[in-house]
């Protein structure tokens, strides 16, 4: 389980697909997440421009993600999304092995091939 902190962010073309509430398009977000098992927005009033969330993940997430590893960039990106640092929380939150990084994963080149079609 995790607590974060939702901002707008719709540089790069991000955002096609966002409503005018931020809540709500967080809650469309963490539902599209597979391996979010459920979470509880923190209604703040008025505050539209940051969202608080805590979320609890499935217990396999990581090997949920290896299925689907942009799905949280994919996701972000399309409802202009991006988490903010939560400075009352540990760190743990900006390493690699965040449930919800939105960094794009890399593919293994090692594993990447070329496909050549040549005609006889």
């Amino acid at each position: 389980m995790g607590t974060y902190l939702f901002e707008r962010h719709t540089g790069a073309g991000a955002g096609r697909g966002a409503s005018e509430s931020l809540q709500d398009d967080v809650a469309t977000a963490l539902r599209e997440i597979d391996w979010v098992e459920n979470f509880a927005i923190h209604a703040d009033g008025d505050n539209d421009e940051v969202v608080g969330v805590d979320v609890s993940f499935d217990a396999e997430w990581p090997d949920i993600r290896t299925s689907n590893p942009n799905q949280v960039s994919t996701v972000f990106h399309h409802l202009g999304l991006r988490t903010v640092a939560n400075p009352t929380l540990s760190s743990r939150q900006a390493s690699a092995d965040d449930p919800l990084s939105a960094e794009p994963q890399d593919e293994d080149e090692s594993e990447a091939f070329d496909l050549f079609l040549f005609d006889e």
